[in-house]
């Protein structure tokens, strides 16, 4: 059954019998998930319906080897935007350790880039404010009408940390743990092929690693020779 921050879309009716609706979830990822190639190869989720850069406002990027987001206002993070169905879903859950008790799923909204300016998502979100608080002014009756929507913020899901996730021995239980060489370069490398804003980009090459480059990089090079990565690319 979808939980009441998923999105749920009707099929037409065949002739015999009516199908059931389909379940689909806004999931907005921010770490590894944000490479193509980490999704179609290692979570063999290769239908991307309307996939699309966007931002996360008031949290930060934290991280326990692992990426996560935690709320900080003021703070942004940039990612990407996937609408997956419930097959789907789960496989993220599963692959990411939502079961064992490692992360958590969240409720957020996000506001989809508009346009591939090197500042898209920083304007994006400028005006999904500037919207929202002409809309509010109009509901006061300040303002005769509202804005009509240029850049608004979508229902989402996403992973953070539990508070279970301190239990695990083989990361150690810090609030910020530096992640590996390889594994903050699979996010430098989903963020250019999304087209991040800049200033994001920038941000995630400074951010210190370990002396070690890291599993990751290996591991994603052996599944794209077990489960090779779609050669249709936007």
């Amino acid at each position: 059954m979808a939980s009441h921050s998923t999105l749920s879309s009707s099929s037409s009716s065949s002739s015999s019998s009516p199908r059931q609706p389909e379940t689909y979830y806004n999931y907005f990822a921010y770490g590894s998930n944000m490479l193509p190639e980490t999704m179609e190869c290692l979570r063999n989720i290769r239908n991307y319906r309307n996939a699309t850069a966007a931002v996360l406002p008031n949290y930060q990027l934290i991280f326990r080897g692992a990426a996560a987001v935690e709320s900080k206002q003021g703070s942004v993070v940039h990612g990407v935007l996937y609408t997956l169905d419930e097959k789907e879903f789960d496989i993220v859950s599963r692959t990411e350790g939502v079961s064992t008790g490692f992360y958590q799923w969240i409720d957020c909204q996000v506001v989809p880039y508009i346009g591939d300016s090197s500042r898209a998502g920083e304007t994006a979100l400028a005006q999904s404010l500037m919207t929202s608080a002409t809309t509010a002014a109009a509901a006061n009756g300040k303002q005769d009408t509202a804005a009509p929507a240029s850049a608004v913020a979508v229902s989402a899901q996403t992973l953070a940390f539990s508070k279970r996730s301190s239990r695990f021995p083989l990361i150690p239980f810090q609030r910020y743990a530096l992640p590996s060489q390889s594994y903050l370069q699979i996010l430098k490398d989903g963020a250019k092929y999304w087209k991040l804003d800049r200033s994001y980009q920038i941000r995630l090459s400074q951010i210190t690693t370990t002396c070690n480059r890291g599993p990751e990089g290996m591991l994603l090079q052996i599944a794209k020779l077990l489960n090779p990565p779609s050669t249709k690319r936007r």
